[in-house]
């Protein structure tokens, strides 16, 4: 079996902005960039966990971009946002009429799709901040 050579990974954070909870208070979000030797990256928001890009080379090197999304906060906060590279949380699909039974015991969930609860619903975990702390390492 072969070993694949390690790669250094670096990460570097920026502000993405900020948006308002639901206390009217001003919340920073974040933005983490890693990267390695090899131009790959991934960024991540602390906003709801969003994956706003993924880049890669293409056989000859040429970066690209292969994550829909957006390049602001803006993007992320319309209420039409369609979960582009969204961390949904608790239900990544549907549940049909927004009821579910567990353990016999029949449950309403919020719905946010005609009558469908879409994602973990109205306030899913694309709608929250998440990564506060800043941390800086090289692996």
């Amino acid at each position: 079996m072969a070993c694949a050579k390690l790669s250094t990974v670096n990460l570097s954070i920026d502000n993405f902005g900020s948006w308002k909870n639901d206390k009217g208070e001003e919340v920073p979000v974040k933005r983490f960039t890693w990267t390695n030797q090899n131009n790959v990256s991934v960024q991540l928001i602390s906003y709801g966990g969003y994956i706003t890009s993924i880049k890669v080379p293409d056989k000859n090197g040429k970066v690209e971009d292969v994550v829909i999304g957006f390049d602001n906060l803006d993007g992320y906060l319309r209420p039409e946002n369609t979960y582009y590279g969204a961390t949904v949380g608790r239900v990544a699909n549907r549940i049909a009429k927004g009821k579910m039974r567990v353990e016999g015991k029949q449950y309403s969930l919020a719905v946010n799709n005609g009558p469908n609860h879409l994602h973990g619903g109205i306030r899913g975990f694309d709608k929250a901040t998440y990564l506060t702390l800043t941390v800086q390492y090289s692996i």
